[in-house]
């Protein structure tokens, strides 16, 4: 069996989809998508394409099946800090700058931070001090890192169990070798992990979203998170961004977050 035609039955299988569903929704014959499959027929750079778009596979992956078919990729990567992607460096610190006095940050796939408003470095000092700095600068395994913020979430069951169904719908879709997959497997590890999965499935509370209750000294927090993305990137690196706001989520919490803000002046 060919590389490409390897790759592409495998990112169907991770799609769950028969070969006559996923030729029906590419609009091919499903004895041509077998061919393509067992390397009887190589694919052409638009049926590559074709079969990427319709299987909603990453742009990263997408020119890794165009390298496997012999192919240049289709997608660049640039630094975000390129002359390139300077409008979309300027959305992201229009977001951030206008989300103040809440916390905003700006992640990758695998939620390293990548860009972050004042309020989350402010948050971060007030939770763990001097020690800012030194936890684990990936905003999930400091989750889950005694060293990190999870001392100080309330609700840490019920938001764990949720954040790894999230990492875990995440890795699916990104598919294998995928940052994100990495992270989720090596968060599994935990002796926790697995039990976790099943935990918070159902709300805690009579509020329509999910709550980070923090709290440290007799102090709480309580945030609700809302996320975004950019509308169809062309750029791996645009289209791999997360930005999430988040919000108080009672009037006691904005006061504190407003608080803070005022006293930073």
């Amino acid at each position: 069996m060919s590389h490409i035609g390897q790759l592409i039955r495998d990112w169907r299988g991770t799609r769950r989809l028969s070969q006559l569903e996923l030729a029906l929704d590419a609009g091919i014959s499903s004895r041509h998508l077998s061919f393509v499959e067992t390397g009887r027929a190589k694919p052409s750079r638009d049926m590559i394409l074709l079969l990427a778009e319709t299987l909603s596979i990453p742009l990263r992956d997408r020119n890794s099946l165009l390298r496997a078919g012999g192919y240049a990729p289709e997608f660049q990567e640039s630094g975000l800090g390129e002359p390139m992607l300077a409008p979309c460096r300027r959305a992201l610190e229009f977001i951030l700058e206008k989300q103040e006095p809440y916390p905003a940050v700006v992640v990758d796939t695998a939620f390293n931070p990548v860009m972050a408003n004042r309020a989350v470095m402010r948050t971060s000092i007030w939770l763990l001090g001097a020690r800012a700095g030194e936890a684990s600068g990936n905003l999930l395994l400091s989750l889950f890192d005694e060293a990190g913020i999870k001392p100080f979430v309330v609700n840490w069951r019920e938001v764990a169990g949720h954040t790894l169904r999230r990492i875990r719908h995440s890795a699916q879709i990104q598919g294998p070798g995928s940052a994100v997959r990495k992270l989720f497997e090596e968060i599994m590890t935990r002796p926790e992990a697995p039990e976790l999965l099943n935990a918070g499935l159902g709300p805690d509370s009579d509020t329509p979203f999910l709550r980070v209750d923090l709290e440290k000294d007799g102090t709480r927090l309580s945030l609700f998170s809302a996320i975004a993305t950019f509308g169809t990137a062309y750029d791996i690196t645009v289209s791999e961004l997360l930005i999430e706001t988040q919000f108080p989520a009672d009037e006691a919490s904005q006061r504190l977050l407003q608080s803070w803000a005022v006293a930073e002046v």
